[in-house]
């Protein structure tokens, strides 16, 4: 009653290009059950054996199994080498299908594989991609020498093009130390091992550079930061390690918590500029821990002196002391040495006093 299986699919499940080992080589195969009068046969459990050969008669049996499948509506379906295993086959040759229903003879004609069943080749063959040649594997490792990769768009301009749209377009990660770096990019043609723009790709640099980066308008060039370690670290044995340049705004700006800016060496400059406590004449003078405020010029900072055009002078009602911290006149000169305290010269005019000592009330007693 049970007289013919006509397929309707025959499809590998799992893509090719993994090894022999990761990828179970499964196909789906789909048919219908008819009786003697081409009906469908009623609905049920129907043992089908299925069996490969290398020709479409006579010949070896290649590989074979059996299962147990329901008919609904008379459509079967069966998951060929689910039972055993199909990497025995090579798929690089032509391949047939046979069919037997409840253990009887084989149905005729047997069934030729389509195209799709061959891609499971790829799991042993040396190449793939439709046999172009364009990959090669060569132990563990695959290649590709000539043309361009796309993912994500069918015409790659580059080596390797990939295009996301609102995506990632790639991750990388390692847990590597010493030089096994994640990603390494090396330019011998003198322009930037690495192109990183913000908005869009800009003109190459004017001076060749490890990393160019081209925020575009409203983006950063670059942004770099650390949790617990320097966020950004230059060094040059023989150049400026950092070279900041601006035309219109800062040329380095420098913002936290803590210091602004360490330098352990010397600092050389044209000028420079301390916005607080900034006014015409102030000087630059430091505290006990090193930090520089502007103070006035005129003095120490305290005001006892003026300076008015070529004199100065101080009008407050303190001493001054030379050679002594502790003066008590107006004016006192102490000195320890065997050199004179004091010495006035004049060398103007000859009428002139060398020195005018006055009085302007009358002197008491002991008092001249």
């Amino acid at each position: 009653m049970r007289r013919i299986l006509i397929g309707c699919a025959l499809a590998l499940l799992l893509v090719p290009c993994l090894a022999q080992a990761d990828i179970a080589e499964i196909m789906s195969y789909q048919g219908v059950l008819r009786d003697g009068s081409g009906d469908p046969v009623p609905d049920g459990s129907y043992n089908v054996t299925f069996r490969i050969y290398d020709v479409d008669t006579g010949g070896a049996v290649l590989w074979s199994e059996g299962q147990p499948l329901t008919a609904t509506g008379g459509i079967i379906n069966a998951h060929l080498g689910s039972v055993v295993p199909l990497n025995t086959l090579a798929f690089d040759v032509p391949y047939w299908l046979a069919i037997a229903i409840e253990y009887g003879p084989e149905l005729t004609p047997r069934t030729p594989f389509t195209t799709v069943p061959y891609a499971a080749h790829a799991g042993f063959a040396d190449t793939c991609l439709e046999g172009d040649d364009d990959w090669g594997i060569s132990g563990d490792d695959v290649y590709h020498d000539v043309g361009n990769v796309g993912i994500g768009t069918a015409t790659p301009s580059v080596r390797l093009d990939v295009a996301a749209g609102d995506a990632r377009c790639a991750r990388f990660e390692n847990s590597s130390g010493a030089n096994r770096f994640t990603v390494t990019g090396v330019n011998y043609g003198g322009t930037a091992a690495g192109d990183f723009a913000g908005t869009a790709a800009s003109s190459w640099p004017g001076v060749p550079a490890a990393v160019f980066g081209h925020g575009g308008a409203g983006y950063r060039g670059a942004h770099f930061t650390s949790d617990d370690d320097v966020a950004l670290f230059a060094a040059s044995p023989n150049a400026r390690a950092v070279w900041g340049h601006s035309t219109a705004n800062y040329s380095g700006y420098f913002s936290g918590g803590g210091l602004g800016v360490h330098i352990d060496d010397l600092l050389e400059t044209n000028a420079f500029r301390m916005q607080p406590g900034a006014a015409s004449g102030y000087v630059l003078t430091s505290d006990g821990s090193g930090n520089g405020t502007w103070q006035s010029g005129s003095g120490g900072g305290d005001g006892d002196w003026t300076i008015a055009g070529n004199d100065m002078y101080s009008a407050v009602s303190g001493r001054v002391g030379i050679g002594t911290t502790l003066p008590t006149a107006k004016l006192e000169i102490y000195n320890v040495t065997t050199e004179e305290a004091l010495e006035v010269k004049h060398g103007g005019a000859t009428v002139s006093r060398v020195v005018n000592i006055e009085r302007t009330s009358l002197p008491g007693s002991h008092n001249d």
